[in-house]
């Protein structure tokens, strides 16, 4: 019976052996169990975070496509802006200048005005002394037409008086000589 016990013993080491390989083994089963329950959580997890990633991305590349418009417009409002104030720095220039030249036009307009008024009051002065000089002349005029008229009559009767006197003479003397005129 010691050998049966013996036996039985070993037997019961043997069991004790594979019960607590079993144990073992149950426990690493249920360690990979708990593993792959806890892989399941986290796959589950990472699908999530993988779906979180996923539309993190999407945002990302949203962003990054808004951003190059942004950044594009920007750059061409940047453009616009800088030619807006070339543009408005040679506005000013160009206002500063007429402003120079419409002062210059003031004062050239000024002393153009009091040109024209003395210009004016000589015009003035010489047409009353043009008035003048052909009332004078339009005098003389009329005067040289009556002195001339006067001329004429003397002289007609100059030559009255001379054929007038040609005429006693050349009954008297024979002469058919033109008579001369005698003048003192």
């Amino acid at each position: 019976m010691l050998t049966r016990m013996l036996g039985m013993e070993k037997r019961q080491d043997k069991l004790d052996g594979k019960v607590s390989t079993l144990d073992a083994k149950v426990s690493e089963v249920l360690g990979n169990q708990n593993l792959y329950n806890q892989t399941l959580a986290d796959n589950a997890d990472l699908r999530q975070l993988l779906e979180k990633e996923h539309q993190l991305l999407e945002l990302t590349q949203k962003l990054t496509e808004k951003n190059s418009i942004l950044q594009s417009d920007y750059e061409q409002l940047q453009i616009l802006y800088q030619q807006t104030f070339r543009d408005l720095e040679n506005l000013k220039k160009a206002n500063e200048e007429y402003k120079t030249e419409l002062l210059k036009f003031d004062t050239s307009e000024k002393s153009l005005k009091i040109q024209l008024k003395e210009l004016e009051e000589k015009y003035q002065t010489l047409n009353k002394s043009h008035d003048q000089i052909v009332k004078q002349y339009n005098d003389s005029l009329i005067e040289i037409q009556t002195l001339k008229k006067k001329h004429q009559a003397n002289t007609k009767d100059l030559i009255k008086q001379l054929q007038q006197l040609q005429k006693p003479k050349s009954t008297t003397n024979g002469d058919s000589q033109s008579p001369t005129l005698l003048t003192r």
